[in-house]
């Protein structure tokens, strides 16, 4: 039995539809996932602290001054980190799966 898995990340714009990128999950997915990495972060209590860590040891080392934007404020990620993000998988038939996320464009890139 042969498995072809083919990862893919998309990125949905939300141009006022609030979470409307949900609407990217697909509608014949035998799996979804959401993850709300913010809530899990934040509830944890170790947010601040991975969040501390994460920048000193970025701004020790000779990084590129992209990740040292990321470092400094998530957000510049270009992704909106405090909206969950979804995993799904298709059957596309035989022994084809499609792995997918989705995940909402923050307002800055």
């Amino acid at each position: 039995m042969v498995v072809v898995v083919v990862a893919a990340a998309m990125l949905v714009g939300c141009g006022g539809g609030g979470a409307s990128y949900e609407k990217a999950v697909s509608k014949n997915a035998i799996a979804v996932a959401r993850l709300d990495a913010n809530q899990v972060l934040h509830k944890s209590g170790i947010y601040e602290e991975l969040l501390r860590l994460t920048r000193a040891k970025m701004l020790s080392e000779d990084m590129p001054s992209e990740l040292v934007a990321i470092a400094e404020d998530p957000q510049n990620l270009g992704i909106d980190v405090e909206a969950p993000v979804y995993g799904f998988v298709e059957a596309k038939g035989g022994n084809v799966f499609y792995v997918a996320a989705v995940a909402k464009m923050g307002q800055r890139a």
